[in-house]
């Protein structure tokens, strides 16, 4: 994330991915349970959000400490139809590891620094 709580990255975006999100914000700007519906900003323009952008909306595998929020764990994607103001929608849902795992269809990459 930017200085501004924005998403520094787009996300994946393709119906039906499993992806690992490893995400952390101050808690005063995530509600910090799993049943909670987070949602974060990719602006197009950061310098006007009116301009629209890319909501990234997640659900699941949340945990709190020290006052930050942490999202860190397997989600699958769900497309969210429609433009609103131009703002598109994605929706991530937590995920089993397990599941992933017995479903024998992965791959584990971990971008190096």
């Amino acid at each position: 994330m930017d200085g501004e709580g924005n998403l520094s990255s787009d996300p994946p975006q393709h119906d039906g991915q499993i992806v690992f999100i490893e995400l952390w914000a101050d808690a005063k700007n995530a509600e910090c349970k799993d049943s909670a519906l987070n949602s974060f900003s990719r602006p197009t323009n950061p310098k006007d959000p009116m301009d629209g952008g890319l909501a990234v909306n997640l659900r699941g595998n949340t945990q709190f400490a020290n006052g930050t929020c942490y999202f860190r764990g397997y989600y699958m994607n769900e497309q969210v139809m429609g433009i609103h103001q131009g703002w598109i929608e994605t929706y991530f849902k937590a995920v089993d590891k397990e599941k992933v795992v017995l479903a024998d269809k992965f791959c584990l990459a971990r971008p190096t620094p």
